[in-house]
């Protein structure tokens, strides 16, 4: 099932709306759906809906509406297809590696039940982290059906409401019907910007899946991908870390060819240049565009003006 704000069918697949089980006392008069409204609004005029993208059409974002969507999802899902032996939920992008994962649930009775994910805390509640992925099995989705009643839904859409995430009240719901998480090795969010991932490891996987019997880990992706690029020296590289950067006496780096962010505004760029910039486009970038018009981008230090060295 592909699930997103609005119903509708797109390219010949159907897209469930993922907030069709919200209370309409939300949906239609509070503030985290201002973003929502605006875009129904939109499709009901059939107009672009990218225009809430590039303009500031509408109070919000598109994360205001996040936090709304992982209870209702769940349960959607069961009632959608209740014989489903394991519920996996994935955002647009991330990538499970199919073979490793069938491995893992081959070692979990689906009847019981589990919910599985990269676990973290916050507060009180131990969850598994939305963007990573998670797995419901049917064991624990039949558990939820059993407390999923309106004074319950009431109270968790309060909660919701007051509350920062998503995934987080998820966990605290499935707490209620006494499932607690259990924590599964395999799932990072790592941000791996070095290659195009996506054809390459599914290329990868499927090779691996025709010459090999067994699940693949870290160790096989790199020397597969990674080693044969290798060399004792390289110019002009960037190993993408983010939590240092080195500057000469000057606060600058030495290297002019460094990256440096440079804020710009969205509604300044021509029609083929936003094109041309939306496949580079991060979620965080996204998400600076929705709320304030203007995004953060890599930029050389000789692309920069005069006034913006200046300003550095």
């Amino acid at each position: 099932m592909v699930l997103s704000d609005i119903e509708q069918d797109v390219g010949g697949h159907h897209v469930y709306g993922s907030l069709e089980e919200v209370s309409d006392k939300y949906k239609y008069s509070h503030r985290d759906f201002n973003f929502y409204r605006r875009l129904l609004d939109l499709f009901a005029k059939g107009q672009d809906l990218s225009l809430l993208a590039d303009t500031k059409r509408a109070t919000g974002n598109g994360w205001d509406l996040d936090k709304w969507k992982f209870v209702p999802i769940a349960h959607r899902m069961y009632v959608e297809q209740p014989d489903i032996k394991w519920y996996i939920f994935l955002e647009a992008d991330a990538y499970m590696g199919w073979s490793n994962l069938l491995d893992l649930l081959s070692k979990f009775d689906p009847d019981k039940p589990w919910y599985l994910g990269a676990t973290h805390v916050y507060g009180d509640v131990a969850f598994a982290h939305g963007g990573m992925g998670y797995i419901i099995s049917n064991g624990a989705m039949r558990m939820l059906d059993t407390i999923w009643n309106p004074q319950n839904i009431a109270r968790w859409e309060r909660r919701t409401a007051a509350g920062c995430c998503g995934d987080v009240e998820l966990a605290a719901v499935l707490q209620e019907a006494g499932v607690n998480i259990t924590g599964i090795p395999g799932l990072y969010g790592e941000s791996l910007s070095w290659f195009e991932w996506d054809e390459v490891i599914v290329q990868f996987e499927t090779q691996w899946l025709a010459d090999n019997e067994t699940h693949y880990v870290y160790r096989d992706l790199f020397h597969k991908l990674v080693k044969s690029h290798l060399a004792s020296t390289r110019s002009d590289w960037d190993n993408v870390s983010r939590d240092r950067v080195y500057t000469g006496p000057s606060g600058l780096h030495g290297d002019e060819d460094r990256r440096y962010p440079l804020r710009s505004k969205w509604g300044g760029l021509s029609d083929d240049e936003k094109e041309e910039q939306r496949g580079e486009l991060n979620d965080e970038q996204k998400k600076d565009i929705e709320s304030y018009g203007t995004y953060t981008k890599e930029t050389r230090w000789d692309e920069l003006s005069d006034e913006e060295k200046e300003a550095r």
